[in-house]
């Protein structure tokens, strides 16, 4: 089907954001892209045959979730959803809003502890705010399942009210920040610590053993404590689990969920998903905390599902492996330094495999692998305290 260029003008005008006069800028909503021309693409799959086709297809975009910092709120009203506890919560500041959903900091009077809680939006249409209270209900039911879980990598988890959720607050960074190489620490950052935080998310084998897949794993989706006291390990925590599905669950067809600079080629393609299309989006995010870019992202949206269709990751140079390294550590300790290098290079190369009965299945097969690196890696770094590295 094709879009007439008036419908293409009022698409675009729908599309273009609000001004919100906050301190700081806050994530553009949840919005509807319908694309009619699409550039060719060499595949034979079902989707590129559609966009070689020049067939519409709608691709649900969610921005990076703002960190937590508080934020002047310049409308008031925001702050009074009416389904919150106020009796137990006293709302502080507004920290992100988004298309379905707001996400507050709150003092909870009875715990004295600050929390996030997050409610959808309210607006004049019933239907729309249904499908917004479905939406939160359903990111709530997860962390219920991780509150049993009880595992470091997922924050806390309070309890779930009527169509809103409280959590505990997350410290830190989140790792789009750490690995932005305009952030003036990324060039100095140690790799024993970006090893550590790779070792600290294979820990969502446990929530891919629930037969459950996060579906939006990104940068902005991690949050990193680096700043945790006393020569402690940083801490990571994921968040963000709007978009996580059952083990089996296809899309609809034409219907394109979630961020497509990490998105399996099969999330593309709407086949049905497991774990592997999780690990997949690891293994960018891996190579991105490594060379500091993504190269499957484009300017161009189209350009980029394109990329993670047909072309594969640029090997890893060795000065990848040497950033943060003095030079005569780095020549001292060349060898380790080449080991490091060859066996992250294949263990991102298996990750990232388009075709997924190539890829590797399971996190708990590369997490050895990486803490035995990470160890390595802690005597190269002169800053590192006798007691962390291994004998």
């Amino acid at each position: 089907m094709r879009v007439s260029q008036s419908a293409r003008k009022a698409t675009i005008a729908q599309q273009r954001p609000r001004p919100v006069r906050v301190e700081r800028p806050v994530p553009q909503p949840l919005h509807r892209k319908t694309l009619s021309w699409i550039p060719p693409a060499k595949s034979a799959t079902e989707v590129t045959q559609r966009i070689q086709n020049h067939e519409a297809i709608t691709i649900w975009e969610r921005p990076e979730p703002a960190t937590v910092r508080r934020v002047e709120i310049q409308e008031p009203e925001t702050l009074n959803p009416s389904m919150v506890d106020t009796s137990r919560y006293w709302l502080i500041s507004l920290h992100a809003k988004g298309g379905f959903s707001c996400i507050y900091q709150a003092l909870d009077l009875e715990t004295r502890e600050i929390v996030i809680i997050k409610a959808p939006v309210e607006t004049n249409d019933e239907k729309r705010n249904h499908d917004y209270f479905e939406m939160v209900c359903h990111e709530a039911a997860i962390y219920e399942i991780l509150s049993g879980i009880d595992h470091p990598l997922f924050p806390g988890y309070y309890e779930l009210g009527n169509g809103y959720f409280v959590m505990k607050l997350l410290d830190g960074k989140t790792l789009s920040e750490l690995t932005n190489t305009k952030s003036p620490g990324y060039e100095n950052m140690p790799l024993y610590k970006k090893l550590e935080i790779m070792f600290q998310l294979c820990g969502l084998e446990i929530f891919h053993n629930q037969d459950l897949i996060h579906r939006d794993l990104k940068p902005g989706n991690i949050m990193v404590n680096m700043d945790t006291g006393n020569g402690k390990e940083p801490v990571v925590k994921v968040f963000d689990f709007g978009l996580a599905c059952s083990k089996g669950h296809r899309d609809d067809e034409g219907i394109i969920t979630g961020t497509a600079p990490f998105m399996s080629p099969e999330q593309i393609q709407c086949k049905k998903l497991d774990r592997r299309a999780d690990i997949y989006a690891l293994g960018l995010i891996f190579y991105k905390m490594l060379k500091g870019t993504n190269p499957m992202d484009d300017e161009d949206l189209l350009y980029t599902l394109h990329n993670q269709l047909r072309r594969n990751l640029p090997p890893l140079e060795l000065s990848d492996i040497e950033k943060g390294i003095d030079s005569a550590r780095a020549e001292k300790y060349k060898e380790q330094i080449e080991a490091i290098h060859f066996v992250l290079q294949r263990m991102i190369e298996i990750m990232s495999e388009k075709d997924r009965d190539n890829r590797l299945d399971s996190l708990a097969k590369i997490e050895p692998w990486i803490e035995a690196l990470r160890d390595m890696a802690k005597e190269l770094d002169v800053n590192v305290p006798p007691r962390f590295i291994q004998t």
